[in-house]
């Protein structure tokens, strides 16, 4: 696939056959496949928690000067996404950061089909309306359990994924159409074990997009910070141990990319790894902004990945 750069992130509509995907931002992306337009995850908002009615209450943390910016926006997205229109939007699961509820709202009521992990369905009002797709009605809901497949589209299969985030419900999604096959993880640890079931039953995946979480657990970043230079290197261990066991059970770290490449077979099969899930939110300072892309800079060219993992920015493009 060859890079392209846009202002807008582009959203007219490609010839049937043709893939292109434009990055939004954090866990946000645009497909454009098989005649249909794909939101993943769609979070347009200024402030992770503003549509929660707890919202207010974490916004004042904005009084204290060293945390003011925690869970703000730091950079915009590199498309519009109030300017598109989707035919599809996959939910993931129901974190803050991956659920913008205003604009699910506004994208039910334009005709999307909002498809979701199914409890989150059975709990939330997240709606799926489709008036042109048989079977289909203003205020429906659709949800998938792992495994399960949505194939009511003519020319394209949705099958949900399971992953791992902790205790949380959440999937990943495995998306055909045109003989394309996209992977695309919300939020999940390093599973080494299902990456191997997903590669053993789409062999050739075209592009993936793998969340890259925060660089180091949040008590690695913090008590540091409190402590300058006074961490004893049993406390350095256990942090880093921490680290570690996160990234197995809710995010991957940078460190986790090449093992993801290679479980995958994007080597072999000449697949492309997009990370995400980094540089737009403050979810914890450098770890969740800076940090992650300059260790994944460090460590593709190191493990001679320069062609499979790209890092885009908010707006660019692979088609």
């Amino acid at each position: 696939m060859e890079r392209e750069e846009t202002g807008t992130g582009g959203v007219e509509l490609l010839d049937k056959g043709e893939l292109r995907v434009t990055m939004v931002g954090h866990a946000s992306v645009l497909m454009e496949l098989g005649g249909l337009k794909i939101v993943t995850d769609p979070v347009y908002k200024e402030h992770v928690f503003e549509d929660l009615w707890y919202g207010g209450f974490v916004e004042m943390l904005s009084w204290f000067p060293f945390v003011s910016d925690l869970y703000r926006r730091q950079i915009e997205p590199g498309v519009d996404l109030w300017a598109v229109r989707p035919d599809i939007v996959l939910l993931s699961h129901g974190d803050p950061d991956h659920k913008d509820e205003e604009l699910l709202r506004h994208y039910g009521e334009n005709g999307a089909l909002i498809i979701a992990p199914l409890g989150l369905v059975e709990r939330k009002n997240i709606i799926g309306i489709n008036q042109d797709l048989p079977g289909f009605k203003r205020g429906e809901r659709y949800g998938l359990k792992a495994l399960d497949s949505f194939n009511k589209i003519e020319g394209i299969r949705i099958t949900a994924v399971p992953v791992q985030h902790g205790s949380k419900e959440a999937l990943g999604y495995v998306i055909e159409a045109e003989g394309k096959t996209i992977y695309y993880v919300g939020d999940g640890g390093y599973d080494q074990d299902s990456l191997e079931k997903v590669a053993r039953r789409w062999s050739e995946i075209d592009v993936v997009f793998w969340p890259i979480g925060e660089s180091r657990d949040w008590l690695s970043w913090f008590v540091p910070m409190l402590w300058p230079g006074k961490v004893s290197r049993a406390v350095e261990e256990r942090l880093e141990r921490k680290t570690r066991e996160k990234r197995s059970k809710l995010h991957a770290g940078p460190e986790d990319v090449p093992a993801v490449v290679e479980a995958l077979g994007l080597r072999k099969n000449g697949g492309i790894l997009v990370p995400t899930h980094f540089g737009m939110y403050n979810m914890g300072g450098n770890r969740s902004l800076i940090e992650p892309e300059e260790l994944m800079r460090e460590i593709i060219p190191r493990a001679g990945l320069e062609k499979i993992v790209r890092i885009l920015s908010p707006g660019e493009q692979l088609s």
